[in-house]
């Protein structure tokens, strides 16, 4: 059904705004429908019970229902949802054209001839590289640093290559088996660090008394093959609010630890 909008706004605008009522009179039968100014009830609507219709009092509340300000109400909410439906299609023809160049540049990457492959040795050349050269736990960590600057396949029946490193230098005493150690760290055969109190927890003994919130160090041992390996440590979990010291790591965490460092001063 096709609604002529603008003419029925026309008219509902023309007509009374105020609400209305249906009353009937019992010895005609008939419902009058009328505005509360209209005390007199003189100018009504006189809606009769035509053809013996028996729903005539329902229509004449339809018609009091359907009243100029409703009508009003419908025609500006109808306007509202076509704004509404006119910004969700904006929004969907955005989209789609979106979604079209996106298709498109996706198609033509595709599409486009792939002008270079780089090998393994291409993108390795020219690269800062660390060699492990290590052989056992004995000479764990023990690595070369330099440039690449030349790769070549090996050939064998596994996938590998051979690297040509410029100015290659170790991270250990080459002449000796120990590594390179940095400032500040002592060896454990030149000198023990002088221990504190002893934790309750491990019996470890503590290079400092440990704070809330503070990582503590200690000196303790770890069991490896059944032998003991003494060492600096460090614990792995905070303290809580209730006071209790850091717990520390379990025992199979750290080993085979040849140097330690001096921990800073506590705060005052």
């Amino acid at each position: 059904m096709n609604i002529d909008k603008r003419a029925l706004r026309e008219v509902a605008e023309k007509a009374t705004k105020d609400p209305w009522k249906v009353f009937s009179d019992i010895d005609t039968k008939t419902f009058s429908i009328h505005t509360p100014r209209d005390k007199r009830c003189e100018n009504v609507i006189k809606w009769g019970g035509f053809d013996c219709q028996p729903n005539a009092e329902a229509n004449a509340e339809f018609i009091a229902a359907f009243n100029p300000k409703v009508a009003l109400a419908l025609l500006d909410e109808n306007i509202q949802l076509q704004r509404e439906k006119d910004a969700i299609e904006a929004v969907a023809l955005a989209l789609r054209d979106d979604m079209r160049q996106a298709r498109e540049q996706l198609a033509a990457l595709t599409a486009e001839p792939v002008s270079q492959t780089y090998e393994l040795p291409e993108l390795i050349e020219g690269m800062e590289v660390s060699v492990d050269v290590s052989t056992c736990d004995f000479d764990a960590g023990h690595r070369y640093f330099g440039t690449v600057t030349e790769v070549s396949e090996l050939d064998s029946a596994k996938n590998g290559y051979i690297l040509l490193v410029q100015d290659a230098k170790p991270n250990f005493d080459v002449n000796g088996n120990s590594p390179i150690i940095p400032d500040g760290w002592i060896s454990c055969s030149e000198r023990m660090p002088i221990i504190g109190e002893l934790n309750w927890r491990t019996s470890f003994p503590l290079l400092i008394t440990c704070e809330i919130g503070v990582i503590p160090a200690y000196y303790g041992f770890v069991s490896v093959n059944g032998d003991k390996h003494y060492g600096f440590m460090e614990s792995l979990k905070y303290g809580d609010d209730r006071g209790d010291h850091p717990q520390t790591n379990e025992y199979g965490l750290i080993s085979n630890v040849t140097h330690w460092i001096p921990l800073p001063e506590p705060p005052i």
